[in-house]
C-alpha cells in the first residue's frame, strides 16, 4: 500500500514517526516536505530521514499571509493542482494535518479514485476545529468546485494522541489513536538523529509562549501581559519563548528567547516541563506536555483577558478542549484561566512561592 504522509514543522514530523512507530514499516511510507522558506530544513536532518522512509521530497512554500496578493495566490495554486494532478503518482493512503492549504495543495495533487485520506494530529486544531465544517475557509470552497468535494469531505478519519479530547467531529469521521513514545523508547526512527539542533533543558522556572498576531494592537496587548510577567516573576525566572513565525521579526520584545528548539513542543521529548509554569495566550505547547507524557506542569492562560476586547470564534471551542485537560489533571488546580489583569497579577504573586524548577 503506498503511503505518503505531509508535514511543515518539527513537531508533525515527530507525529508522523510515532503514527507509523507502531502501525506501519517506515520503507512503505513517502514523506513530502513543506518547506516555507528554509525554517524546516534547519531543523531536521533530511539525510536522516532518507535512511529511513521509502522516499523523501521536499516542496517550496511561501508563508500564507492576510493580505489579498498571498490570498489571490494560493487560489491560482489551487486551480494549478487540477492540471499537474494527471502528471502525479497516486498513493493509496495520504496523511495531512488539515491545518495549512500547502499540504491541502500537493494532498490534491497525489489523490487517485480509490485514494483514502487522512488528518493527523496538529495540536489544538485538531481537537477544536479541524473537523468543524461550520468554519470551513473560502479556499476550501475551491477545492469543492475543482474536484467535487472539499478537504473535509475527502477525510476518510483523523489520528490523535487524544481521540475522546476532540469536541468538534460534525460529520462522525474516524477518531484514531496515536501512541505516545519518547525518544527514549525502542525505536525504529530516533528523534535524536531527526532533529538536527541540541536539545537542552529550560533552567527557567516560567515560560511566556508568545502567540503570533497580526493585528498590531492584540500584540501590544500581549507585550503588555509580558511586561506584567516579567514585573511579578523576575526577568531571570522567564524563558521567553517567541512564535516560530516571530523568530526573524523585529517585533521580538526582549533577547531572552529560548534558545534551543524553535518547536518548543519538541523539547518535551526530550526534557520534562513538570513543575513549570507555563503562561501563553492559547498554546500548544501548555497542553502537549499532559496529552504527550502525561505530566502536569502549570498552566496559565490568558485568552479570557484577550477575549474581554477581541472576540476570537475558535477560542470558544478550544475552551472545552481546556476544560477537558483541566478534568484529567490529577490536580486541576494547576490549570488557572484569569479573568483579568488584576486577577492574572494576583495568581502570579500567589504562585511566586511554589517550588517551580
Amino acid at each position: 500500500m503506498r503511503k505518503l504522509f505531509i508535514c511543515s514543522s518539527v513537531f508533525q514530523v515527530f507525529n508522523i514517526i510515532n503514527i507509523i512507530e507502531n502501525n506501519d514499516d517506515f520503507l512503505n511510507c513517502d514523506l513530502m516536505i513543506i518547506n516555507y522558506g528554509t525554517s524546516i530544513l534547519k531543523d531536521i536532518d533530511v539525510g536522516y530521514l532518507k535512511t529511513k522512509f521509502h522516499d523523501v521530497t521536499v516542496k517550496p512554500a511561501s508563508r500564507v499571509s492576510s493580505g489579498i496578493i498571498s490570498y489571490l495566490n494560493i487560489i491560482t495554486r489551487i486551480f494549478g493542482t487540477r492540471i499537474q494532478s494527471f502528471f502525479c503518482k497516486k498513493y493509496n493512503y495520504i496523511y495531512l494535518t488539515g491545518t495549512e492549504v500547502y499540504s491541502k495543495i500537493y494532498a490534491f495533487m497525489r489523490l487517485g479514485k480509490k485514494s483514502s485520506l487522512y488528518y493527523y494530529e496538529d495540536g489544538l486544531e485538531s481537537y477544536d476545529s479541524v473537523l468543524d465544517n461550520k468554519s470551513k475557509k473560502g479556499k476550501d470552497k475551491i477545492f469543492k468546485i475543482l474536484y467535487g468535494k472539499s478537504p473535509l469531505e475527502f477525510c476518510s478519519g483523523l489520528l490523535v494522541y487524544e481521540p475522546t479530547m476532540v469536541v468538534t467531529n460534525d460529520d462522525n469521521k474516524k477518531l484514531i489513536p496515536i501512541m505516545k513514545m519518547r525518544y527514549k523508547d525502542n525505536r525504529k526512527c530516533d528523534y535524536r538523529f531527526v532533529y538536527r539542533g541540541k536539545a537542552k533543558p529550560i533552567i527557567q522556572s516560567v515560560v511566556f509562549l508568545e502567540a503570533w498576531f497580526n493585528d498590531k494592537d492584540q500584540y501590544q496587548l500581549q507585550a503588555k501581559l509580558l511586561s506584567e510577567v516579567l514585573d511579578i516573576c523576575g526577568i531571570e525566572k522567564v524563558c521567553i519563548k517567541p512564535h516560530p513565525n516571530e523568530l526573524n521579526s523585529t517585533k521580538i520584545l526582549y533577547q531572552q528567547q529560548y534558545k534551543g528548539m524553535k518547536c518548543f513542543e519538541v523539547n518535551n521529548y526530550f526534557y520534562t516541563l513538570e513543575g513549570k509554569l507555563l503562561i501563553s495566550i492559547i498554546s500548544t505547547a501548555s497542553i502537549t506536555p499532559k496529552i504527550l507524557f502525561e505530566e502536569e506542569p502549570y498552566v496559565l492562560f490568558l485568552y479570557k483577558i484577550f477575549m474581554k476586547e477581541y472576540d476570537v470564534y475558535e477560542w470558544h471551542k478550544t475552551e472545552k478542549v481546556i476544560n477537558i485537560i483541566k478534568q484529567r489533571y490529577r490536580k486541576p488546580n494547576r490549570i488557572i484561566i484569569p479573568n483579568s489583569i488584576e486577577e492574572m497579577r494576583s495568581i502570579l504573586l500567589q504562585l511566586k512561592g511554589e517550588n517551580f524548577r
